[in-house]
């Protein structure tokens, strides 16, 4: 596995919470805006352990990330559903192709940490 097939899918994630944040100020409440501001802050996080990780052998690499990043997964997909349920308040579209995105990219990531199969 190359890190750039953690990255990729982990800046979308960077880029898509950046966005529905810069939507909080028009119309998400304010638990919204702190669900968004989670999202970023795990994606953030996690985005520093794949980047500062050495690139090992594939089954090292997935065991030791797989470790080290399901609770900031777990946070990013979490919130994202939270945002989903829509409990809270309603989204504008926008915002809920923005959540959809995000647990998408989550799930991708988890996918791929997961995978026993080294071409993933």
């Amino acid at each position: 596995m190359m890190k750039n097939e953690l990255v990729a899918p982990l800046q979308a994630i960077l880029h898509t919470a950046e966005a529905l944040l810069q939507d909080a100020d028009a119309s998400l409440n304010p638990v919204q805006s702190q669900c968004a501001r989670a999202i970023y802050k795990a994606g953030s996080s996690l985005m520093e352990t794949i980047v500062g990780f050495p690139e090992l052998n594939w089954e090292m690499t997935r065991q030791v990330l797989n470790y080290e990043t399901r609770s900031h997964l777990a946070s990013i997909i979490g919130y994202a559903e939270v945002l989903l349920d829509e409990d809270d308040g309603p989204l504008t579209s926008r915002q809920q192709a923005h959540a959809l995105n995000i647990r998408a990219g989550g799930a991708l990531l988890l996918k791929r940490l997961s995978s026993s199969d080294s071409g993933v």
